[in-house]
């Protein structure tokens, strides 16, 4: 334990500096509200250049883009980081593939269906990268849990992959691509969803009302994660 009563300092793994500024707010603000405390929870953090990283993943390196997040999770350890928040499903998705594992890494997959199955949904619809998707991690987790997640038609997920990198990683957020998130939301309807979970941190930034736009509730990624990393923090293991 640490002096202040702090269990363990989390390390945050950045890759996108609007969603990153999220995650820090969130852990800050799930433990820090009616204490009057400032900064209330210890971290470090460290970027990545996320496009190289993603680069050498699409072009088949992936264990140079492995090598590339290694080396900053190294240094979050060598900062005293305790455990690894990676701030993109995505990003866990390679990184926890690893032969090496730096840190203990805290599984955004498991987190956010925690959330999914406690408020009571069954039928979670995904938005999020292809390659989230087609790992199946969040299919995996909800199957744990006697749930299962529905995707909208590969046509819909190939777009709001295309649209993520281009825009929503960069922070940009337009009523085109707004609109198309929608539009999956009513074909997730459609096959039976009861809610929607954005496995892809950076879609946040279009506000889950919006998403969701009164059909669906949507539950965040991002939001479950920070969330589960301040009680590990907390409570420790």
């Amino acid at each position: 334990m640490h002096d202040d009563g702090q269990m363990l300092v989390p390390g945050i793994l950045g890759f996108a500096p609007a969603t990153d500024a999220v995650y820090l707010s969130e852990l800050q603000g799930a433990v820090a509200a009616g204490t009057g405390s400032v900064n209330r929870l210890r971290t470090l953090y460290a970027s990545l250049d996320t496009d190289r990283f993603f680069g050498l993943d699409e072009g088949g390196r992936t264990d140079e883009a492995q090598e590339l997040a290694l080396s900053a999770v190294r240094s979050l350890r060598d900062g005293g980081a305790d455990f690894l928040v990676v701030t993109s499903n995505s990003g866990s998705v390679i990184v926890e593939t690893s032969a090496e594992q730096v840190l203990p890494m805290l599984d955004i997959f498991d987190a956010t269906m925690d959330v999914v199955v406690s408020s009571g949904y069954r039928a979670p619809g995904l938005l999020s990268t292809l390659r989230t998707a087609d790992s199946l991690r969040y299919q995996r987790a909800a199957e744990e849990r006697g749930a299962r997640v529905l995707l909208p038609p590969r046509e819909i997920v190939e777009r709001i992959d295309d649209m993520i990198d281009r825009e929503a990683i960069r922070g940009v957020q337009t009523e085109e691509s707004l609109g198309l998130l929608q539009d999956a939301v009513d074909l997730l309807v459609r096959d039976g969803a009861d809610s929607v979970v954005l496995g892809c941190t950076d879609l946040m930034l279009f506000g889950l009302d919006r998403i969701g736009h009164g059909v669906l509730p949507v539950i965040d990624s991002s939001a479950a994660h920070a969330a589960a990393a301040a009680r590990l923090a907390l409570r420790g293991r």
